[in-house]
């Protein structure tokens, strides 16, 4: 499975966000024991950080998000292109990679997208993170 990924309100909570590029180890562990075969395609600002899965350029926010999912057998495989609505870069990062059959986006703000009904998209709460 496909996941598209968010990372602030999703593996961090908003109780973290003092600290920039946070993670919640918490919020993470019930992300990987409920995606264990997840291939994470970020479309997270985070996604900026990422060059290409553990490449030594990748910044060291990425290097530990990415050491905390290595842990579960989970890789990031990709990242989406900026656009102004993330419902918009998922289709063309879809429409770039047509093997991509089963998939879901996993975000917090309903706001990154056109509108408010979108396919495949798990909202989460921001307050809780991943649940």
């Amino acid at each position: 499975m496909f996941i598209f990924l968010d990372i602030d309100g999703v593996l961090n909570k908003e109780s973290d966000w003092s600290k920039p590029f946070s993670l919640n180890s918490d919020c993470i562990r019930r992300f990987c024991e409920k995606n264990r075969e997840a291939r994470i395609i970020l479309i997270s600002s985070w996604k900026n950080g990422f060059i290409s899965s553990h490449n030594e350029k990748n910044t060291p926010q990425i290097k530990e998000l990415e050491a905390q999912l290595d842990r579960y057998g989970i890789r990031i495989v990709g990242k989406v292109c900026d656009n102004r609505y993330r419902d918009y870069a998922v289709r063309d990062y879809l429409k770039e990679h047509p093997s991509i059959k089963e998939y879901v986006v996993v975000d917090d703000d309903i706001k990154e997208y056109s509108s408010k009904d979108i396919p495949h998209l798990r909202l989460v709460d921001s307050k809780v993170g991943f649940r």
